[in-house]
């Protein structure tokens, strides 16, 4: 049925550009191609109003503050409309009969990363313990779940006991026009393929302490290179830290890396790995949770748990070579424009 009234909870969209807020913008553009744009309409924060172009209604209301997680139902039954979207898993705390609500799950990060919120126990428990009353309440709320990998739906199961249908994220096409840019590199100080590339924060799951160590004791002639705030020092000169990079110069470096590096232990999905890919890079990536769905004729996988996996990994990787027409196949199953239609005619199927 087309003509359905439906809700996207935008509230995680943001002018930074997360991976949510991408997620929920390929998801509007899905639904608006769909059901067309007089049907959709979008809940937004604030701070968001003056910068989009479609259909959308106002709420103070934010999807993890407790107290607002409760209010948000009443907000919910002023508007008319058949099935709410929440690409995130926070909807709400009760559920208005009759209407169908499609929640999305990324990872369950929080009660599965040792020490997500602290390395202090009872904060780390706290933590755990107000996620689980969001998420549990959200999953249960909703007539159906979408993971965006097998490993999520497994740890959907096996902490709610809950299914969930599983659809990957997507890509759009990445451009890094002049990909051989010397401008870029020699802003940087680098080299053509003389570098090894890592991007994203330090948290302990991201393990970037064992990849430095791994990267000092490996025999590589290149530099590393650590993309994203907060890193540590690691005390040498091979190992350079650039910081926030624009998306328009991270595009260059991605694409005249020797490789992309990823050492998580743990993660939903793995988006930066096909961003690598689709502009032709390398990819060195721990093996751990959903990252190994991922094809190994196109990834160089390691053990995060060992070090001799990884420098093996760091020394090796010139010889590791890739079929560009098997990579450029394999990628089209991650084709945004395909993914949200499927998502799209997923949720329009509920009943």
């Amino acid at each position: 049925m087309k003509g359905k009234n439906v809700l996207i909870d935008g509230r995680l969209l943001s002018l930074s550009n997360t991976g949510i807020s991408r997620y929920t913008n390929e998801i509007i553009k899905g639904a608006i191609d769909f059901w067309g744009k007089d049907n959709i309409t979008v809940i937004l924060l604030p701070e968001m109003i003056n910068h989009v172009d479609f259909n959308h209604i106002e709420t103070k209301y934010k999807p993890f503050n407790l107290f607002h997680f409760f209010c948000f139902h009443k907000f919910l039954k002023k508007q008319t409309f058949d099935l709410l979207i929440t690409p995130f898993y926070a909807n709400s705390f009760y559920k208005i009969s009759r209407k169908k609500y499609v929640s999305v799950v990324h990872d369950l990060m929080y009660c599965l990363v040792p020490n997500f919120f602290s390395s202090n126990k009872l904060i780390n428990w706290l933590g755990i313990t107000y996620y689980d009353i969001l998420v549990r309440r959200s999953l249960k709320n909703s007539d159906a779940i979408i993971s965006v990998s097998k490993t999520t739906a497994k740890d959907v199961l096996k902490k709610f006991n809950l299914q969930s249908e599983v659809f990957k994220e997507g890509i759009n096409k990445i451009e890094a026009k002049n990909t051989s840019n010397i401008d870029t590199l020699t802003k940087y100080g680098l080299t053509e393929k003389k570098y090894f590339i890592y991007v994203g924060i330090d948290r302990p799951h991201k393990n970037i302490e064992f990849m430095c160590n791994c990267f000092t004791k490996s025999k590589s002639d290149k530099k590393l290179v650590l993309c994203g705030k907060h890193h540590k020092n690691y005390n040498n000169p091979n190992i350079i830290q650039l910081g926030y990079i624009e998306d328009s110069d991270l595009k260059h470096l991605y694409a005249n890396a020797a490789s992309f590096i990823y050492p998580s232990k743990y993660e939903g999905f793995g988006l930066p790995i096909l961003e690598a890919l689709s502009l032709g890079t390398k990819v060195i990536s721990s093996n751990a949770g959903s990252l190994s769905e991922f094809d190994s004729r196109f990834i160089y996988f390691f053990n995060p748990y060992d070090e001799s996996s990884l420098i093996k990994a760091f020394d090796s990787i010139d010889d590791f070579t890739i079929d560009d027409v098997q990579l450029h196949s394999y990628l089209k199953q991650f084709d945004w424009n395909k993914i949200s239609l499927e998502i799209i005619s997923f949720c329009n199927n509920i009943h």
